[in-house]
């Protein structure tokens, strides 16, 4: 892996947990009480840990995708579309996923997409927060490196 690369990789991961975990506590008030302040907190933490996780597989399909590790410093259309798809997708999976596993439950006032039963605020987390982790990225990368190297054919 090239520096350029595996900067990429861990400014992606520390920028989505920095972005994910106030959005995690913001919405945590939407949720079936989670205990003390101290244990939602780290709840909340873990699930931006899990958060960054899923947007280090968004990054890493479209490094292979676009065989490039900085393929979001190149904004377009397509790349957005693909990095909000899969953001919409994860977002549906995980909250399927845990609510049909009871690991999470919703409070009264958390909003929800009408047949689907899921929370509006988790679903539009991803789509919302994995281009504003790469456009952060890109911003910190174009500060530290500025020239963008062409991609290897």
């Amino acid at each position: 892996m090239s520096s350029t690369a595996r900067e990429a990789t861990i400014t992606v991961f520390g920028v989505a947990v920095l972005l994910n975990y106030p959005w995690e506590m913001a919405q945590s008030v939407l949720y079936a009480p989670m205990g003390s302040a101290a244990e939602a907190s780290w709840r909340c933490f873990l699930a931006s840990l899990g958060d960054a996780a899923m947007i280090l597989v968004v990054f890493s399909v479209g490094w292979a995708i676009y065989r490039d590790a900085t393929w979001f410093r190149r904004r377009s259309a397509g790349r957005l579309a693909y990095t909000i798809g899969i953001g919409v997708l994860f977002g549906l999976l995980v909250e399927l996923w845990g609510l049909a596993d009871g690991r999470w439950q919703y409070g009264e006032s958390m909003p929800r997409v009408p047949i689907l039963e899921i929370g509006v605020v988790p679903l539009v987390q991803m789509p919302i927060l994995a281009p504003l982790t790469f456009w952060a990225t890109a911003r910190w990368m174009k500060v530290r490196t500025p020239h963008v190297p062409k991609p290897r054919r």
